[in-house]
């Protein structure tokens, strides 16, 4: 489909000027879902990043705190270019163990 545009455009100087300026633009159907396929692959292979940031394994590295978390996860968005797709919320939960001693060896 194409569509022709043509507008009056006047420019705000000492002297004002008039011209037509004439726009084309095109739409192409095929261009459009292959564009929407792009980006669907490049959002689920951010997410399957995303899920694998957290999850623990030999020789893979955790964020150690809330600030290396966000940072990885910029770094993944950035990647893929989705960071206005998707929303990530990062929550931190601390554990504390209190251990005691029941019995001590002399």
């Amino acid at each position: 489909m194409i569509t022709e545009r043509v507008d009056d455009i006047p420019l705000q100087v000492e002297n004002t000027y008039c011209w037509k300026e004439r726009r084309i633009m095109l739409y192409s159907p095929p261009y459009a879902k292959k564009q929407t396929a792009a980006l669907n692959d490049r959002i689920a292979k951010a997410q399957a990043d995303l899920d694998h940031v957290f999850v623990r394994k030999q020789g893979r590295r955790q964020p150690k705190n809330y600030t290396a978390a966000k940072q990885a996860v910029q770094k993944i968005l950035s990647k893929y270019r989705v960071q206005d797709f998707i929303e990530v919320h990062i929550h931190t939960h601390k554990d504390t163990k209190t251990t005691s001693t029941l019995w001590r060896k002399k």
